[in-house]
C-alpha cells in the first residue's frame, strides 16, 4: 500500500491514528518485499498537509506504540 492510500484509508474509516507496522522493518528481504513504495515518513508527510488525516506513527524497530504516545 501507498502512503497516499494508507492515509486515505485511515482517514475513510475514522482513524485519530495511522500506525506504520511494515515500515519499522528494516531492511531484511522479507522486510524490503512488504515495502514497495516509499517510507512512512512519506504518510506522515501527507497526513500533516492534511488538516483532518490521522496523525501518523512512525516507530523505529523495536519500539512499541502507546495511545498516549
Amino acid at each position: 500500500m501507498a502512503p497516499e492510500q494508507a492515509v486515505v484509508g485511515a482517514k475513510a474509516l475514522g482513524a485519530r491514528v495511522l500506525v506504520l507496522v511494515h515500515d519499522a522493518m528494516g531492511d531484511e528481504p522479507f522486510a524490503r518485499a512488504l515495502r514497495r513504495h516509499r517510507s512512512g515518513a512519506d504518510a506522515r508527510d501527507l497526513a500533516r498537509a492534511d488538516p483532518v488525516a490521522p496523525r501518523v506513527a512512525c516507530l523505529p524497530t523495536g519500539r512499541r506504540w502507546r495511545y498516549a504516545d
